[in-house]
């Protein structure tokens, strides 16, 4: 049995890592991190739904984010605060990130750029359809994860753009 396939892979997400051009360099440069960036944590809270992302950039230092879905704390019509700095939102002061910010799209960009370094699109989609269960690997449930807050960043992002078409011009 060889292992070349594999080790293809392997290389060419590193590869992909290491190259960290384009939009991943402006986003890590942006968020002051040094590439290439990788995602260290993708984890969600049984608090009603706290998803968070810690990035660990190749100097060491980490960054981490979350979208707050705490019960009773979110307010009807609302979106999901986003707090950059903090794990939790109960975990320190955590700074609010205005949707469709550029560090909206920075975040965005690191987790796209680290989603694609470690399977390809068509996996992707396949590891967001089944999701993870008791039992899953610890890598399918960082993925599932990153996948999740990936979404919840775009989803950002486009409603921000659509407020912005939609609003009158001064």
């Amino acid at each position: 049995m060889s292992t070349r396939p594999h080790t293809t892979v392997c290389v060419c997400a590193l590869l992909a890592l290491c190259a960290c051009g384009g939009p991943a360099k402006e986003a890590a440069d942006h968020l002051s991190l040094e590439p290439p960036v990788a995602v260290e944590i993708a984890d969600i809270y049984s608090d009603g739904g706290t998803l968070a992302v810690t990035f660990k950039d190749a100097a060491g230092k980490k960054l981490s984010f979350c979208k707050d879905g705490r019960m009773g704390m979110i307010q009807r019509g609302k979106p999901r605060e986003l707090y950059l700095g903090v794990e939790h939102p109960e975990r320190g002061a955590g700074e609010i990130v205005p949707p469709g910010s550029d560090i909206d799209r920075a975040l965005f960009a690191l987790l796209q750029a680290w989603l694609d370094g470690k399977y390809s699109r068509r996996r992707q989609e396949r590891i967001a359809e089944a999701g993870f269960s008791e039992g899953s690997e610890p890598e399918t449930y960082k993925a599932v994860n990153a996948l999740r807050m990936r979404d919840v960043l775009k989803r950002r992002i486009e409603q921000a753009e659509k407020d912005a078409t939609a609003a009158p011009a001064a």
